[in-house]
């Protein structure tokens, strides 16, 4: 399980309940799209993504291929 969240308070917690990776989009390399750093790290994408936070535009930004 892959967490995201640009507070990197909460990668404690999250590891906590089971997230294997942490990311915070903030930290990427400058240009770097948080789609291209998950298809890389998952060679070649993600089959299934949750949107925990309300935000439509955080779920169509994980779920649209470049």
């Amino acid at each position: 399980m892959i967490a995201i969240d640009m507070n990197p308070a909460k990668e404690k917690w999250a590891r906590k309940f089971g997230a294997t990776d942490f990311i915070n989009p903030r930290q990427l390399p400058e240009g770097k799209r948080i789609q291209d750093h998950l298809i890389e790290l998952t060679d070649g994408g993600l089959d299934f993504t949750f949107d925990a936070t309300g935000n439509v535009s955080c779920d169509s930004d994980l779920t649209t291929r470049p």
